[in-house]
């Protein structure tokens, strides 16, 4: 994962960056992403990004990860860059990184409830020709729920002009388990991600040498919450979990190798 630092007086003057190591499982939080870049390479592509940033004037640099004796916060000097190791944690002032999460038993607890394989399993294998004849062909290969105003295919939309709206693709998809719907998978999901952030902003409050704000509980947005997330605990019958509902809508999505038709390269597994 690489994210982009913009210059904030000159948003097409890139000031920094960091290229992220990828862990079996990965928490990232960046600040400003609708301002700030943030995009995959494949490891192949790895040295060529590095060529590029070279070429553009920023240099290499370290930063420091947490430790069990004691984190520190790091900002990157505009012009330089970072790799952010797979094997180390980061409580930086832009980005936040947790690598191997189900390593952690303070977050296990709550990834190991996210269904990553049967989703994956759903998406890629059982439904995936669904999949790519509703939006394979833009490259769009994902499940989505909750509320949104951005849909490209609905030509009604004027843009700033529309309320959010319920999205019911996945509310006629099979769920999970028990769930009904896939809806009800990805909401749950969605939650425990929720609780996976906050875990997280705890051990960040101990990382800051000048005040605590940075770490403080993100979305705290009681009003917006109660209209989206909240309403949509109501819907499926899952009130003890609203105070956890602090988001509009949730997404999930597989990244690799594809076709120039976007059809997904598979492995041969015997």
């Amino acid at each position: 994962m690489v994210v982009e630092k913009r210059c904030a007086k000159d948003p097409d003057n890139l000031g920094s960056c960091y290229v992220v190591e990828q862990s079996s499982t990965q928490y990232y939080n960046a600040k400003s992403l609708y301002v700030n870049r943030h995009f995959q390479v494949m490891h192949l592509q790895l040295g060529n990004l590095i060529v590029y940033l070279e070429h553009m004037g920023l240099q290499k640099v370290e930063v420091t990860p947490a430790t069990e004796l004691g984190r520190q916060h790091y900002t990157l000097r505009k012009g330089t860059y970072s790799i952010l190791s797979k094997n180390m944690d980061y409580f930086l002032d832009n980005i936040v990184v947790v690598n191997n999460v189900r390593d952690k038993p303070s977050l296990a607890q709550f990834a190991d409830k996210i269904p990553f394989e049967a989703t994956a399993q759903k998406m890629f294998i059982n439904n995936y020709e669904d999949l790519m004849f509703s939006g394979g062909k833009r490259g769009n290969l994902r499940y989505d729920a909750g509320y949104t105003a951005m849909n490209q295919t609905d030509t009604s939309v004027i843009p700033g002009m529309n309320l959010l709206h319920r999205l019911i693709s996945t509310k006629v998809v099979a769920g999970l388990g028990t769930d009904k719907t896939f809806e009800l998978t990805l909401f749950k999901s969605g939650v425990n991600i929720m609780r996976i952030l906050d875990c997280v902003q705890e051990l960040g409050r101990g990382t800051r040498r000048r005040g605590q704000s940075l770490f403080a509980p993100l979305f705290p947005n009681r009003p917006r919450d109660s209209i989206f997330g909240g309403n949509c605990a109501k819907d499926l019958r899952l009130i003890h979990m609203q105070r956890y509902a602090r988001f509009d809508a949730l997404s999930c999505f597989g990244t690799g190798k594809t076709h120039l038709t976007f059809e997904l390269l598979k492995a041969n597994v015997t």
